[in-house]
């Protein structure tokens, strides 16, 4: 069965064909049953070219099943080396980005960037591990234009090394996983994704792939995350997003076996990924993602990094292998919105936003007394709300807030990027234990310890819960789900109330007026 929009496409049918074979017979070992049932349910028609397998296969194992197997871990980057590199020169280097949410301000800086980094070392092969979410449904500019600049600037990192792009949350937002695939593809991007259609039963591309670098095969694996109200509304009853921790528990060990350096892929946010940190072996790099934060953590001899949002830095990791094995070094740089970049990049996102932002994006709804950067910006915010609900606490997780303020007028368009949702205001009646078990999870931009991170948390306003008392907390809709409350909050169970027709962004909007 091929998906429909390969048919008569491109003359990818029979490339296709074998490649989904192969998916099929790898994860149907690969996966948990209920995944399993769920592809001999919408795929019967390969069963006769499976055989069950009752315990995990080596790596070695499943590239010696045939070509059709063979094909998912030759679908990554190749490296032909003529000669071995100069001492102290890393034999591979891979540049590593994550949450890039239509970042317009940015992306010319990045691209200079990216090209500074290739200049360092040339000869040397270079690849950019892209670690989910392209496109920002909240960027006006980015929906009316279905992405062009999002694809121009991934069509510009392809001409200069190639790209491993792990489906994150926000790919759909624009169009449905399956066209981006297709387009990304088109671009020559190779694509990973543990992700299921539900259409389909099988993932939207490969679970897996490799890079290549002379005789040595590094294998790359590609998770998303399983919060399925973090997807748009849109695509959500398409979607099958498989626990990580429990597909990481059945695929890694496969996948790695006879491997002495690996890479994994994670868009899943930090709470699980630090259930797959135990399980690691060897030496790793492992990428996160989704949570927006900027870390290092050393588990054993491997690194895992975040590194930020909105093209805020761009995380470098040299890889020099030797006859101990590998070893790797990471460093990030800053990308500023103020720095010179591409300056083909930059006239194209001018001509976009001359052509799609209209008289009511630029229209000014109000001014901001000083600069603010995003972390202020939402400290302001949480600030704002309090006054005009009169709550003694007031909650909002760190992720709704995509850019600051710098002072004086703000449009329209500036004021939808700084608040990245619209939500309904609620509010709840909690006890004096109940707020301080809220507060130890709030505010972790601070310095917080890596076993205290939660991924997104919550922004707060200061408050010292004192024993015997009543507090009024407000909060977003989002965070009062019920799947929601316990990792916010510390605590489920709250009951909340709709604080009449008052949102985030009508209540913002407002204090910007004022």
């Amino acid at each position: 069965m091929i998906p429909a929009f390969y048919r008569g496409n491109d003359g990818l049918h029979h490339l296709v064909q074998r490649e989904n074979m192969a998916l099929t017979f790898v994860l149907y070992q690969a996966c948990p049953r209920k995944y399993r049932r769920s592809a001999r349910r919408h795929h019967t028609t390969y069963s006769r070219h499976m055989t069950p397998v009752t315990s995990p296969l080596s790596r070695r194992q499943l590239l010696k099943r045939g070509s059709a197997a063979a094909l998912v871990f030759t679908a990554g980057p190749v490296f032909r080396l003529a000669q071995a590199q100069t001492p102290g020169t890393p034999d591979l280097v891979l540049l590593n980005l994550a949450d890039l949410h239509s970042a317009y301000d940015r992306l010319p800086q990045l691209l200079t960037r990216i090209r500074e980094v290739k200049a360092r070392n040339p000869g040397v092969p270079h690849v950019l591990l892209f670690n989910g979410d392209l496109f920002e449904l909240g960027n006006v500019v980015a929906v009316r234009s279905g992405g062009a600049l999002d694809w121009a600037f991934m069509r510009a990192v392809q001409r200069e090394m190639p790209v491993i792009f792990n489906i994150g949350n926000h790919e759909a937002d624009l169009m449905d996983q399956q066209d981006f695939v297709r387009q990304a593809r088109a671009l020559g991007l190779t694509v990973i994704t543990n992700l299921y259609d539900r259409r389909t039963g099988l993932p939207y591309a490969r679970t897996f792939t490799t890079i290549t670098v002379g005789e040595r095969q590094i294998p790359v694996l590609g998770l998303g995350v399983n919060a399925l109200s973090t997807y748009p509304a849109a695509i959500r009853n398409t979607i099958l997003p498989p626990d990580p921790v429990e597909f990481f528990q059945s695929a890694y060990t496969p996948l790695t076996t006879g491997s002495d350096f690996n890479i994994v892929l994670t868009h899943a946010g930090v709470v699980p990924d630090k259930a797959m940190l135990a399980g690691l072996k060897g030496l790793n790099l492992m990428v996160g993602g989704h949570d927006h934060l900027h870390l290092r953590h050393d588990e054993g001899k491997s690194i895992y990094l975040h590194n930020g949002f909105k093209g805020e830095l761009l995380n470098v990791v040299g890889v020099q292998f030797g006859a101990q094995g590998a070893t790797l070094t990471s460093e990030d740089l800053p990308i500023s919105e103020e720095a010179g970049g591409d300056r083909l990049l930059t006239t194209l996102i001018a001509r976009q936003r001359e052509l799609h932002l209209t008289a009511e994006d630029r229209a000014v709804i109000g001014q901001i007394g000083q600069t603010y950067t995003v972390q202020e910006a939402a400290r302001w915010a949480v600030e704002q709300v309090r006054k005009a609900t009169g709550a003694d606490i007031v909650a909002i997780n760190h992720t709704s807030f995509g850019r600051g303020f710098k002072k004086g007028d703000v449009t329209q368009v500036q004021f939808a990027e700084f608040l990245r949702f619209d939500n309904k205001l609620m509010a709840a009646k909690v006890d004096a234990a109940t707020l301080t078990g809220l507060l130890k999870l709030a505010n972790q931009d601070h310095d917080t310890r890596f076993e205290d991170l939660t991924g997104d948390f919550i922004y707060t306003n200061e408050l010292q819960p004192e024993a015997g008392r009543t507090y009024t907390l407000v909060t977003v809709d989002f965070l009062t789900l019920p799947q929601n409350q316990e990792r916010f909050f510390g605590k489920g169970g709250l009951t909340f109330e709709q604080l009449g027709t008052l949102t985030s962004k009508g209540v913002l909007a407002a204090a910007l007026r004022n």
